[in-house]
């Protein structure tokens, strides 16, 4: 199965392109048009469970949904650096408060741990500690490394996958995609764009790295490397991370007709899908 969509929902800067300027409630416009979404807003806070299950209530008539979670960046950007038993506490905490509920809703994807660009070797073996205390028989995680130490370091891959957690494979300017390949049965792509000139630039503001727009032959590309994976893989997660301009939901809705899967109209019954 192919659960594809976008980093995230809700963005400003998507209204009038792809929300229509009057709509309220974004979640179930999107839902009805993917079949998946990486929520990015648990990196930047941890959200209450109230709020954790209004998004399940928004999405439960979707057949087939699933929300995949970002884990928050005071873990991946901070305390995993420090102390790798403090990091594992820290996401079974998370495990309990936030991934459960999505868990008893049907609706739990795959869990994302985003390392930074510093994060390199010398703090793998932190790495290693956190994942040995989550529950991967639940979960299924993902480790997405932006060290170029790290990204083709097979020893890594090698020890993640040994505790069945996925390497995530991303396409960015530093890396483009060149293949998937995940160490676990189901994998998790990332796609980034090719915005060269703010990837490398330390004085880009805020999401201007990500500002990209594919092309049909990238994507086309891109089309052929997902396909060739869904012989080996039961299931890949694939998501779009070039939100600035509502570039995301154009590209993953052209890669979705591309891949051919099905179109959600909210006119059709659940049993047509």
């Amino acid at each position: 199965m192919i659960f594809l969509g976008c980093s995230g929902w809700s963005y400003k800067d998507w209204e009038g392109n792809f929300y229509p300027e009057s709509q309220q409630d974004k979640l179930t416009y999107y839902a009805d048009r993917f079949r998946s979404v990486e929520i990015n807003s648990t990196f930047y806070m941890i959200p209450t469970e109230r709020m954790v299950s209004s998004w399940v209530q928004k999405v439960r008539g979707f057949q087939g949904f699933r929300f995949s979670v970002k884990l928050p960046r005071d873990l991946s950007h901070d305390l995993l650096l420090r102390n790798g038993e403090a990091a594992g506490r820290f996401v079974q905490s998370f495990e309990a408060s936030v991934l459960d509920i999505l868990y008893k809703g049907g609706l739990i994807g795959a869990v994302l741990l985003q390392l930074p660009p510093f994060f390199g070797a010398k703090y793998i073996e932190n790495l290693l500690t956190l994942v040995s205390m989550v529950d991967t028989s639940k979960y299924r995680y993902a480790v997405e490394v932006r060290n170029r130490d790290l990204y083709d370091n097979s020893e890594l891959a090698n020890q993640l996958s040994e505790k069945s957690v996925s390497i995530v494979a991303i396409d960015s300017p530093e890396k483009p995609i060149d293949g998937i390949s995940s160490g676990t049965n189901w994998a998790y792509v990332r796609l980034h764009g090719h915005n060269a000139e703010q990837w490398a630039n330390p004085n880009s503001q805020g999401m201007d790295r990500y500002l990209y727009s594919y092309s049909e032959t990238e994507l086309d590309s891109i089309a052929g490397r997902i396909k060739d994976a869904t012989s080996r893989y039961a299931d890949l997660y694939v998501y779009f991370n070039n939100h600035p301009q509502g570039n995301a939901p154009r590209n993953a809705s052209l890669l979705a007709s591309m891949l051919g899967l099905p179109s959600f109209n909210r006119n059709r019954t659940l049993s047509e899908y």
